[in-house]
């Protein structure tokens, strides 16, 4: 039987919202305020991710228990009146990482009745910008354990310019504003770059040539 259509709709809920998660990083000033909220939005995210899955009551119930309890640890993080400024980091990761795996669990269940879609396209492309915004975080949670500067001359960035230097990396644009000096920053910024041409000459691009209207898959022959 098809799934029912409100499913699929959530892939265009998760890329908003991972679209909107972006944006709100670039513009608001570094905070706890913002790492409090982009931990929400992130849990919003994930819990979408599940929805256009379609994973059941209990998974997406999972999801949404392991949101709010990132959102709470960030929360007490802050109120503790000494904040460690990698937690938010490493808990959004977490959130991030999770998204991508329900999204292609449910991208596959698609493609097995309806083919490439619109919404298989949609669920692509909200991938690939969570890995952007996962090695944002990464890179801020090691810029903050690490003592040494992450970007050398220019010390540790700020949550924008983090998210800044992952996307130029995830593209391969290559401005050189911002430069990994550490070991460990050169090797994400290697990873991420080679991730991200790999996953957009191949998965993106052959599900782009390859997407059609969608085709309701025949009605199932009537029981003996």
């Amino acid at each position: 039987m098809p799934r029912p259509s409100h499913h699929r709709d959530f892939f265009a809920v998760t890329l908003g919202l991972v679209l909107f998660s972006a944006t709100f990083i670039t513009a608001c000033p570094p905070g706890d305020g913002m790492r409090l909220a982009t931990v929400g939005l992130l849990g919003l995210t994930l819990v979408a991710a599940f929805l256009a899955s379609d994973l059941g009551r209990r998974r997406v119930a999972a999801a949404a228990g392991l949101s709010g309890a990132a959102f709470v640890a960030a929360v007490a993080n802050v109120v503790s009146g000494r904040p460690d400024k990698a937690l938010p980091l490493i808990l959004a990761a977490v959130l991030v990482t999770l998204a991508p795996v329900a999204l292609v669990r449910g991208m596959v269940k698609e493609m097995r009745v309806y083919g490439v879609t619109a919404e298989i396209v949609m669920g692509a492309i909200a991938v690939y910008l969570l890995f952007g915004l996962f090695f944002a975080f990464a890179v801020g949670a090691v810029a903050a354990i690490d003592p040494a500067p992450y970007f050398g001359t220019r010390g540790d960035g700020n949550s924008s310019e983090d998210l800044y230097f992952s996307y130029v990396t995830l593209a391969t644009l290559g401005y050189g504003d911002f430069t990994p000096a550490t070991p460990i920053g050169r090797s994400l910024a290697m990873l991420e770059g080679v991730l991200g041409q790999l996953y957009l000459v191949t998965i993106v691009s052959l599900l782009i040539t390859n997407v059609r209207r969608r085709v309701e898959p025949p009605p199932a022959p009537p029981a003996d």
